[in-house]
């Protein structure tokens, strides 16, 4: 995706953060299922994600819940180069304790030529 395609996605609405890929961590996150009221554990996959403009974002934390058919860190590949820029089409943001908390859907982060 191009600079000017994601500036036209993001003016169309498009909640998205865009910054230079750092690093991820895959790890098992326990939950309580409000409809059954079980414990339940799910791996979730955090993108760290350097922000390149001044402001309120320096480092935004990605949270994005995988599968549930991953159960092992193993399973997980990550194609994601370090220093190369992407958009993240995130569900909700938080900022807490200094630092951005995003989560993310099921869709892959997108390339920024």
């Amino acid at each position: 995706m191009t600079r000017a395609e994601a500036i036209e996605r993001w003016l169309s609405g498009w909640f998205v953060i865009v910054g230079e890929f750092r690093g991820w961590a895959t790890q098992s996150q326990g939950y309580l299922d409000r409809k059954t009221g079980l414990a339940s554990k799910r791996m979730v996959m955090t993108y760290i994600v350097e922000c390149t403009v001044a402001g309120a974002f320096g480092a935004v934390k990605i949270i994005q819940r995988l599968p549930e058919a991953v159960s092992d860190p193993s399973q997980v590949t990550v194609t994601l180069e370090r220093g190369k820029r992407y958009a993240f089409e995130v569900d909700g943001l938080k900022k807490e304790n200094g630092y951005c908390i995003a989560w993310l859907g099921l869709r892959d982060p997108v390339p920024i030529e």
